[in-house]
Parts: C-alpha cells; sequence; structure tokens
C-alpha cells in the first residue's frame, strides 16, 4: 500500500503526520531533536516526495496539492486504473484541517525569507501544541 498525506503545501501538516507515522511516533520531540528537516516548510506543489516506509512496509509520501486534494486524489486513482497499476492500492490523508489562516500566512512569510527559522520553529511547536490537544488525530492505517 502506498499512503499519501496531502496538504496545501505538502511541507508542513503532511510532512509531519508522514513522519509521525513512519517513526510510530505519539508526539514530536523537541524542535533541536528533529531538526533540520530539508523539506520543512518549503514550496513542494506537485512533488510526490517519498518519506519512508512504515513497520507494514507500506510506503509514505507527501504531496502539496494546494486546494486540489480531491481533483488529484481523483487523477491519480483515475491513472492507476487505466494502466492496471490497482496492485497496489493508494490511501489519501488530507490534512489541510490542521493548518489554519495564521500558519498560511506565517508559511507565506517563509517563502518570503522572513524569520525563516523562527517561523519554522513556531509552526513545528504549534503542531506539538496541537498533537498534545488531540487537535491532530492518529488516522489509524
Amino acid at each position: 500500500m502506498k499512503i499519501i498525506y496531502t496538504s496545501y503545501h505538502g511541507t508542513y501538516s503532511s510532512l509531519l503526520m508522514a513522519i509521525l507515522h513512519v517513526y510510530k511516533w505519539r508526539s514530536l520531540p523537541e524542535y533541536s531533536k528533529i531538526f533540520p528537516i530539508p523539506l520543512f516548510c518549503e514550496l513542494s506543489y506537485g512533488d510526490l516526495l517519498y518519506i519512508g516506509m512504515d513497520d507494514k512496509l507500506d510506503e509514505i509520501y507527501v504531496l502539496g496539492c494546494r486546494r486540489l486534494h480531491d481533483n488529484i486524489k481523483n487523477s491519480l486513482l483515475g491513472v492507476q486504473k487505466i494502466f492496471k497499476l490497482d496492485y497496489d492500492r493508494l490511501v489519501f490523508v488530507d490534512t489541510q484541517n490542521l493548518e489554519d489562516k495564521i500558519d498560511m500566512f506565517v508559511m507565506k512569510l517563509i517563502h518570503l525569507g522572513i524569520g525563516k527559522e523562527m517561523f519554522k520553529r513556531y509552526l513545528y511547536n504549534k503542531f506539538r501544541e496541537k498533537l498534545k490537544n488531540g487537535e491532530a488525530y492518529d488516522y489509524n492505517l
């Protein structure tokens, strides 16, 4: 099975959820213990990025798809069907619900190069809090 975590950028909530999945973590370690992650908060629209393999040997990917999650999902499932590639199941996990307007604004600042490291740390710690508060849930894949 191939599991694809999607979000607007593909390198914030989807990346962190994919990392949690691959390493079977229940929470994220402190920022300084996990970074640098080269992809974190970088622009990555339309790039299917391999993150790793979980303990069930499922391949884990992330994909930035702006607000086109359903379109891209249907396209990839259609390509899979047309070319008879259905020997491997595709599962899509949309994590955009974990990103709010403030997160999107901060991501824009990061891409403009304004306080890049500071804002990356802010987003990471904010996501850790979401996990602690149960806002980011386990997708039980």
